[in-house]
């Protein structure tokens, strides 16, 4: 927006330098009263800000995912990982699954990414577990085994999908 000094400016249509010395006093006086909001708010909620300790459920480590009954599962953090990956896929098989992106933080600092969006192993195959049926009492399937045969409470997300 263009300010004007004088009648003549205006008619004229000459536009002048913006003269913004009056916003200046409310501006500041804006900004004061939002820190002052922000300050009295972290006092009253620094608990909101900070997070919930409560949150995290490990002990060496820890596995990041939407459901707690997921992420609790699996003895180390590759198996925790791979455990927690399929039974989000149980869980919640409408976003999960096929597909998805897992990031690995190594010891020595450096990361590993693994892209499983939309490919299977080459030598994968539909009877590739049936052979294998100690892996429905121990291993990696057996937390999400459990979840489909004995049932789980259902995510709001999934209620909401399912109806």
């Amino acid at each position: 927006m263009t300010n004007y000094h004088s009648i003549g400016d205006v008619e004229d249509g000459r536009p002048i330098e913006d003269d913004t010395t009056f916003i200046k006093p409310w501006w500041r006086s804006l900004l004061k009263a939002i820190v002052l909001i922000v300050c009295i708010g972290l006092l009253f909620d620094i608990d909101g800000i900070i997070g919930d300790s409560d949150l995290i459920v490990a002990t060496h480590g820890a596995v990041a995912s939407e459901l707690v009954n997921c992420s609790v599962i699996g003895i180390d953090a590759v198996d925790a990982a791979i455990a927690t990956q399929i039974c989000i896929g149980t869980i919640n098989a409408f976003s999960a699954g096929i597909g998805g992106l897992m990031m690995i933080r190594l010891p020595n600092g450096t990361a590993e990414f693994i892209d499983s969006r939309e490919t299977a192993p080459k030598a994968a195959r539909a009877d590739m577990y049936k052979k294998n049926h100690t892996w429905s009492a121990i291993g990696g399937l057996a937390p999400s085994i459990k979840l489909s045969r004995y049932g789980f409470p259902v995510p709001p997300e999934l209620d909401r999908r399912l109806k």
